[in-house]
């Protein structure tokens, strides 16, 4: 109210109609900014210090660091390794690494050392949500420095081996089995509990397929599955319940990719129902998405989409910029298996991936999709070139899936540029990839694109059982996409016969 009368009496303010903001005039924000260079009594420190906590106030920590950075005293410097501490401080590095980083390692290490749990946790940030490999470094660093501090007590000393030995977790990710045992030991010295760690991190990356972010090797998916079931609640507990609700996730993703339905449905009710005990909206995504795709190879296609737009609004209410991506990614699968290009986000089509969904660990998710485009869209040299990428794509993180995608749209893409025999070959190593562990559906819902070689395939190997029942979930994925598709293209056609 008082901005309003201001701008009703002077022209000192705008009134940006779009976003109903008010702001300063040009004019006058020069005044000000010369004002601030020139005045010499004024404590700008002390002004910058208390626009930082304004910014505090109204939950922009990055704005926030900048000012406290500015400000330079001991106190704001400390002020600004607090951050890392506050809920929200994750995303100071997922949305400001190359602005934030700089102004954190300048500080002097005696300042650090007054904030250790609070530095670690930015380490624990470089790593989880910048993808900053490099910030092992830094941990080897502040551990060695730690060592030597005689301050710290020996419970302190305890705690920063213990969340020291949990961040190391980062760098292994996707080996469940290393991770699982860095849990372990980090419990053990943390007696259960990391005051860095938080159930409020994002532990799928923003991909909506866990299985495709840590599975591995072929033939080793039964056994991620057992170890997720038997050892996550090291990490549960830790987090105060990051992820809670994937070990009924995993398993309900196993027998979803393996074409047996029968438990899928209520092992996934199991995990939300266990989510919403800790809030992990994460898991709840997942979940939406395996129900989703569930409903598209039994028959109920016209409900995946509406189960996942259901969950929008909640998304969009929590304004976190990794579910949004998640939700996003969620929905262009189903539309793009449903053949439904225009219905697929303008930045997949074109394959031009914005920063803020490159995270690194779920990258190869979004060229898969960026690939199913292409396909959709009949640009058989495109596909080819994102197909032969994505394995690269995926980092030091070896997916099976990313590179089973890899190889069926490479075959797809060899199909209508070298041929039929080509494409049959390729499709061939695709089919070994996913054998071992039973996988029918990640390849069937290509569906018509890789009906004529599974056929063929199915041709030189009769009485090949896996086989038989992958080319007959592609037939079944393929009349489910034509079914939903045919009212749209009856409405399109009468729309045009009106217009003529």
């Amino acid at each position: 109210e008082r901005l309003r009368g201001l701008y009703a009496k002077n022209a000192f303010l705008s009134l940006d109609p779009a976003s109903g903001a008010f702001r300063l005039h040009s004019i006058f924000r020069a005044f000000l900014a010369r004002k601030l260079e020139a005045d010499q009594n004024l404590d700008k420190a002390d002004l910058y210090c208390r626009a930082g906590e304004c910014c505090v106030a109204r939950g922009d920590l990055s704005t926030a660091a900048a000012f406290f950075h500015r400000a330079g005293r001991d106190s704001d410097l400390l002020r600004l390794l607090d951050l890392f501490a506050m809920p929200g401080g994750n995303l100071l590095l997922f949305l400001s690494a190359p602005e934030i980083m700089p102004k954190v390692l300048s500080i002097p290490w005696e300042l650090r050392a007054q904030r250790p749990l609070e530095y670690l946790a930015f380490i624990y940030f470089c790593l989880a949500e910048a993808g900053d490999v490099s910030a092992v470094a830094l941990l080897d660093e502040a551990e060695q420095r730690f060592t030597t501090e005689t301050s710290f007590s020996p419970a302190l000393r305890r705690r920063l081996q213990g969340e020291s030995t949990l961040i190391r977790s980062l760098p292994a990710f996707n080996d469940l089995w290393a991770m699982r045992d860095i849990h372990v030991r980090a419990h053990e010295l943390l007696h259960g509990r990391s005051s860095i760690s938080s159930r409020h991190m994002i532990w799928n990356f923003g991909c909506p397929h866990a299985a495709h972010l840590y599975l591995r090797e072929p033939g080793s998916y039964r056994d991620l599955v057992e170890l997720v079931e038997n050892d996550l609640h090291y990490f549960h507990d830790l987090s105060d319940g990051c992820s809670l609700g994937a070990e009924f996730l995993f398993r309900a993703e196993f027998l979803l990719e393996r074409g047996e339905f029968a438990e899928v449905e209520s092992l996934l009710r199991a995990a939300v129902l266990r989510a919403e005990g800790k809030e992990q909206i994460t898991t709840i995504l997942a979940a939406d998405f395996c129900l989703a795709r569930l409903y598209l190879a039994t028959g109920r296609a016209g409900e995946a989409v509406p189960l996942l737009l259901k969950r929008r609004p909640q998304i969009q209410d929590l304004g976190h910029v990794d579910l949004s991506t998640c939700l996003e990614l969620a929905l262009s699968h189903i539309q793009a298996c449903l053949g439904r290009t225009g219905a697929l986000p303008a930045w997949l089509r074109a394959g031009a991936v914005p920063a803020t969904a490159a995270i690194p660990q779920m990258f190869s998710f979004v060229q898969a999709l960026c690939g199913r485009a292409a396909l959709l869209g009949n640009d058989w040299p495109r596909l080819e070139a994102l197909a032969l990428s994505l394995p690269a794509s995926c980092g030091p993180y070896a997916n099976l899936f990313a590179r089973i995608h890899a190889k069926v749209q490479e075959a797809v893409a060899a199909r209508h540029l070298r041929g039929i025999s080509r494409g049959v070959e390729l499709m061939a190593r695709a089919v070994e990839l996913a054998r071992p562990d039973g996988l029918i559906l990640t390849l069937a819902e290509y569906g018509e694109a890789v009906l004529p070689l599974l056929r063929r395939l199915e041709i030189k190997a009769p009485g090949d059982a896996y086989l038989a029942a992958l080319t007959r979930r592609a037939e079944q994925m393929a009349l489910a996409a034509v079914r939903i598709r045919a009212p749209f293209r009856l409405r399109a056609a009468a729309k045009n016969e009106r217009l003529t």
